[in-house]
């Protein structure tokens, strides 16, 4: 159960774009995005959401308005996802492996104003979207006009837009505001030794409307980092992944529970911040000393609000403490705290979660309180 804190309403935030564009403006040449075919640099980065902020812009498309941005598994993801929220707009991801039924209910559920694709994707698996605008993020030109500048906007601005796996039955969506995506931007610095700066090389490898991969995205961003990208291939063979965060430099990483236990047992990854959460962390015993994994806990509700670092000699794995400004209760069917080491519900507070399942009035009244 959720329970609703309100300490960033309304209030005024420096805003994510404009720190990633003043670190572009300062490093142009800097790497922000890579996949396996190419880089994408700060200053590439700040051209292409001009011009894309100001085709956003030029069809109508206003500040609160739904854009979906639809990309392969490639480092657009996050040309696409920065002008939608430098226009004030709602940036919803969609996952091309997921099927076409899944994402047009999504866009019609959203009520997307603008589908941000490639071409070749496009072609291959069209959507029907009413009503959108379709925007090609491989043919935009130079703006002829330059975009407006970014202003800041209220923490509770909406800003994210993300569906749940639909397991019960369909997609949820869950609308996260300009302040959740700045306590992305620090929510990965929280354990001590994991910062992140303009070195750190963050592995991506999670689905794109998966929490955590957009932790990982903005959180590098907005720090000077690059966001690497993990080929498809490489994310099926644990060798072949663990052979590419060495070549490619990786100093953070987000990895599925079981997959990071085998990889802290049985590779050095000494200097690596290996990050995992979703589901709960089997015990392992590290063949490396000095081996650790970051046990981050939250939902696609709550985003990260939990952590503990794992260093494999643990006789019990919880779940952790709450980051700074989040609180954590477990709790009787009244809502009162359990004596320690009785069952109960888990209850969560933070100011940045999501305020309420998209749409969902009654479902929402029964898990926010």
């Amino acid at each position: 159960m959720l329970i609703k804190e309100d300490k960033e309403n309304g209030r005024k935030m420096e805003g994510l774009i404009e720190r990633i564009l003043s670190f572009a403006a300062a490093h142009p040449e800097k790497s922000a995005a890579e996949d396996a075919r190419g880089i994408t640099t700060y200053g590439r980065l700040a051209e292409q959401s001009a011009s894309l902020s100001a085709a956003l812009s030029g069809a109508g498309f206003r500040e609160g308005d739904a854009a979906a941005v639809y990309v392969p598994y490639c480092r657009q993801i996050v040309t696409g996802m920065v002008p939608v929220i430098r226009v004030g707009g709602v940036c919803v991801p969609l996952e091309e492996q997921h099927p076409v039924q899944r994402l047009e209910t999504i866009l019609e559920d959203c009520g997307a104003k603008a589908v941000l694709t490639v071409r070749e994707l496009w072609n291959r698996k069209p959507l029907n979207a009413p009503g959108a605008q379709i925007l090609f993020l491989d043919e935009q030109e130079e703006a002829a006009a330059p975009a407006p500048p970014p202003r800041p906007l209220p923490g509770d601005a909406p800003a994210l837009l993300l569906y749940t796996s639909g397991t019960s039955g369909r997609p949820r969506g869950l609308l996260h505001s300009q302040g959740f995506l700045m306590h992305c931007s620090d929510g990965m610095s929280v354990t001590e030794g994991a910062e992140i700066n303009a070195d750190t090389r963050n592995g991506v490898m999670a689905s794109f409307s998966f929490v955590a991969a957009q932790v990982s995205i903005w959180g590098t961003l907005t720090k000077g980092g690059t966001v690497c990208i993990v080929p498809g291939e490489v994310r099926q063979d644990l060798a072949s992944l663990y052979s590419y965060i060495v070549k490619s430099r990786i100093t953070h990483v987000f990895l599925p529970s079981g997959l990071a236990a085998i990889l802290a047992e049985n590779y050095d990854i000494r200097n690596m911040r290996v990050f995992t959460g979703g589901e709960k962390l089997r015990a392992f015993r590290a063949l490396f000393p000095g081996n650790s994994l970051i046990n981050s806990y939250g939902s696609t509700e709550t985003g990260l609000l939990m952590t503990q670092r794992i260093y494999g000699s643990e006789p019990t794995i919880t779940v952790g403490k709450p980051y700074p400004g989040a609180r954590a209760c477990i709790a009787d069917e009244a809502l009162q705290p359990v004596p320690a080491g009785e069952a109960g519900e888990l209850l969560l507070a933070s100011d940045v979660m999501a305020r309420r399942y998209y749409r969902e009035a009654e479902l929402s009244a029964e898990k926010w309180i």
